[in-house]
């Protein structure tokens, strides 16, 4: 068994992840294991679906025991009440590239949600000393933008999925320390496609120096509903908007790790945290102008509102 540490926490495991930090003598947050398929408990009941990709789907149903998330290809992960420990009930020639970025995702967040936390599809960057989210659908720039932003001076926290726990001064914490970027992206912002690998149809940034890093949990300073436009007034190359606690929460909610997954008291559980935390830290609407030749505006303009010890992009 290795002890990797992901999202503030340890995750022991015998299932090898690459790309995660192995940590020697640790006490493990989550323990996963694997073990071989079973029936499914009788008194499962299914609560929703989510689309992962174009040929699978997750499944989440909830018994006695706590979480079951069954997924189309990799099998079903065992998720107890507490968060705390995982079987993978995995199905013969399951795929370990596949399961290990459903253990980085969902379930890993159903364990996290289980333990009062809430984790977003979203990457963030820490700027002296605070973090910054940037939340939205899939596609609309979180990863070239949180990269951009690394390149202008800021410390990476996490791609993809991010971990907040709603004490008084809510704490975003580091996960995964590489960047998914498309192929245009990963062109027009070093490193070049030849220093980055293939991961489907993704580029991987994941050759980060120590600086680039945010390795402990910081303080959560804003949420940006990052949402690409074709233009702006005035030829501005961002603009930003600051939204009310409510109904910010109902568009935080939409982009909650699980969120497509839940149903009746755990979907009510999600959005309480979810308000809580929009009254707690500013959600703003970032709509930012689709065009490369702006990103350095872009990073200026996030940058000026959230550090001014922090080195402007360079052109």
């Amino acid at each position: 068994m290795t002890d990797y540490t992901i999202f503030g926490g340890v995750l022991r495991t015998a299932l090898e992840f690459p790309s995660l930090r192995a940590q020697a003598a640790a006490h493990p947050t989550w323990t996963l294991d694997r073990s071989a398929a079973e029936a499914m408990p009788t008194d499962a009941e299914a609560l929703g679906t989510d689309q992962v990709d174009a040929t699978a789907h997750a499944h989440l149903y909830r018994s006695r025991h706590g979480w079951h998330l069954v997924y189309d290809d990799t099998g079903r992960f065992d998720i107890d009440r507490s968060g705390r420990t995982i079987v993978w009930r995995a199905p013969e020639a399951a795929p370990v590239d596949a399961a290990r970025l459903d253990v980085m995702g969902r379930v890993l967040a159903t364990a996290m949600h289980a333990a009062g936390d809430v984790c977003f599809h979203a990457s963030a960057v820490a700027i002296e000393g605070e973090a910054i989210a940037l939340v939205g659908a899939k596609g609309v720039g979180k990863s070239t933008l949180a990269w951009a932003l690394v390149r202008g001076g800021a410390r990476l926290l996490t791609d993809d999925t991010l971990r907040v726990r709603l004490n008084a001064t809510p704490l975003a914490y580091p996960g995964v320390h590489e960047l998914r970027l498309r192929a245009d992206a990963a062109t027009r912002l070093p490193p070049s496609p030849r220093e980055a690998r293939r991961a489907g149809d993704r580029l991987v940034v994941d050759a980060l120096e120590l600086a680039q890093l945010q390795t402990d949990a910081v303080p959560l300073a804003a949420l940006y509903l990052l949402s690409p436009v074709s233009d702006l007034p005035g030829g501005a190359a961002a603009r930003v908007s600051v939204l009310p606690a409510v109904p910010s929460a109902l568009s935080l909610v939409r982009h909650a790790k699980i969120a497509p997954l839940l149903a009746r008291g755990d979907a009510v559980a999600l959005l309480d945290r979810v308000v809580m935390l929009a009254r707690r830290v500013p959600v703003r609407l970032l709509e930012v102008r689709r065009d490369f030749s702006r990103l350095d505006d872009i990073v200026g303009d996030v940058l000026a509102r959230h550090g001014d010890r922090v080195e402007a992009p360079s052109p």
